[in-house]
């Protein structure tokens, strides 16, 4: 005769299906983020080079970072752990200085505070509590509260507050 599944194997089936599908997605994202750093471009002028520098010395980040333009991305990102890159638009090579400075101060904040990391397990978090709408939220006001940490930063570190919004204004634009 065949066995009926009870009820705990029914809902650790259903919890494993849920966990997977998560996880699915989140390294589908890491494989297309991974993927555009590949197909992307490095920026190695010198303009780049040097206010790259200048940001870390700002920032006091002391990480080699990799800096790449992508056609594949609207506005820029930080990613990676070991070896973090910041992956840019094809058109932030065309930026002028004040909005580059300011891109790279942003996003070299998210790599002096170990940003990517902490986002890292707070997905694989969700994993796990993939069915707690409470997780979800969580990882949203997580991302959010690390963009406006990192704006405050780059505002504390002396960059005008209206430039500033102009600049993220900007983007958003081209973005659009």
């Amino acid at each position: 005769p065949t066995l009926a599944p009870s009820w705990p194997e029914i809902a650790i089936a259903v919890w494993l299906a849920g966990a997977l599908v998560v996880l699915l997605r989140q390294a589908l994202g890491w494989w297309r983020a991974a993927a555009a750093v590949r197909r992307g471009r490095p920026l190695d002028d010198r303009e780049w080079l040097t206010s790259l520098d200048r940001a870390r010395r700002r920032v006091g980040c002391r990480r080699t970072v990799a800096l790449v333009a992508s056609p594949e991305l609207t506005v820029p990102a930080t990613l990676g752990l070991a070896a973090p890159v910041v992956l840019l638009p094809e058109h932030g090579r065309r930026w002028i200085a004040d909005r580059r400075d300011a891109v790279l101060l942003h996003e070299l904040v998210h790599v002096a505070r170990g940003d990517w990391a902490l986002r890292t397990l707070a997905r694989l978090a969700v994993a796990v509590y993939w069915f707690n709408p409470l997780a979800w939220w969580a990882v949203r006001r997580l991302e959010l509260e690390q963009e406006l940490a990192c704006d405050e930063t780059v505002l504390g570190l002396g960059e005008r507050a209206a430039d500033y919004a102009g600049h993220l204004l900007g983007i958003a634009h081209l973005a659009g």
